[in-house]
């Protein structure tokens, strides 16, 4: 039915029905095909056969002329899978930040366990100081006494505890698949045979990226005559900060690396990283930590 079918597709099981693997075409094309194997149905079981005469060989059917359908990103992608499966199946999207997140973060989550060695672990009673970021897995609270929730990336999961203070300070933060940066204490939790984390300090990874970085690097390719007005008016909302702004440029005859004056340092984030990509002649644009 049509239900299961939007299950096989949102999964990436039904990939190799389309050329180009593009799953918002499969999605929006499927009405078409259900009503045509419908109709195929309704011929066979009354004997009729179209102009062609009936086909038994399916590899004789013609190519299906498929629609231009702007393809969903790696991203709305992992999150199909997750509706349709409850799991994020072919990647995670920490991984997207993985690059990002070693700036400055300890170490990814399977990694904990090789940081905190289990003599380190009995000596240091309150745990090792660590920061770690994840996705919000899932979130429980306790009566006044603060809560739980629990991380995962591409590696691993943890479960990480705040206490009241923290959990009044941070709650509004704590939400299903956002990706969070927290700053705690890591040791070994002898109920559970596992690592677990007390919070200390939440981010976002808006917040912790804008918070670690100290510029952000422009790659352009010329000639554009309108160059410079679009990249004032992409850099001019996040003007006064204190994080400088690099360029490289390219306009197939020369090249040039420039470091805009003071009056052009900016406050650092994923909004004016977002504002400069949708400039054509920007090729690449990444944070500097």
């Amino acid at each position: 039915n049509r239900r299961a079918m939007e299950i096989l597709i949102r999964s990436g099981a039904a990939d190799s029905l389309d050329p180009e693997r593009n799953r918002a075409r499969l999605m929006q094309e499927l009405p078409d095909a259900l009503q045509a194997a419908e109709q195929a149905q309704k011929d066979n079981a009354s004997g009729q056969a179209d102009m062609f005469g009936r086909v038994d060989d399916l590899s004789k059917l013609r190519p299906v002329d498929h629609q231009k359908v702007t393809p969903w990103t790696e991203l709305q992608c992992l999150q199909s899978e997750r509706e349709a499966l409850g799991l994020f199946l072919t990647n995670h999207p920490a991984r997207f930040h993985a690059a990002d997140l070693s700036r400055f973060t300890s170490c990814t989550l399977d990694q904990v366990a090789r940081r905190i060695p289990a003599v380190t672990a009995a000596n240091r009673r309150g745990g090792i100081s660590m920061t770690l970021a994840g996705m919000v897995k899932s979130v429980r609270r306790r009566l006044n006494k603060g809560g739980f929730m629990v991380i995962e990336d591409h590696t691993g999961r943890m479960e990480v505890a705040l206490f009241e203070a923290a959990w009044q300070q941070y709650a509004q933060l704590l939400v299903k698949d956002e990706i969070l940066v927290i700053d705690g204490r890591v040791a070994m939790d002898e109920f559970s045979g596992s690592h677990r984390m007390k919070a200390e300090k939440v981010l976002t990874l808006s917040e912790a990226k804008s918070g670690h970085s100290r510029g952000v690097h422009i790659s352009l390719r010329g000639p554009d005559e309108d160059i410079c007005t679009r990249l004032q008016d992409a850099i001019r909302p996040y003007r006064n900060g204190n994080d400088e702004v690099y360029i490289d440029y390219n306009n197939g005859r020369a090249k040039a690396q420039l470091v805009l004056g003071a009056e052009w340092r900016i406050s650092a984030c994923d909004e004016l990283v977002a504002a400069l990509s949708a400039i054509d002649s920007v090729r690449e644009v990444r944070l500097i930590y």
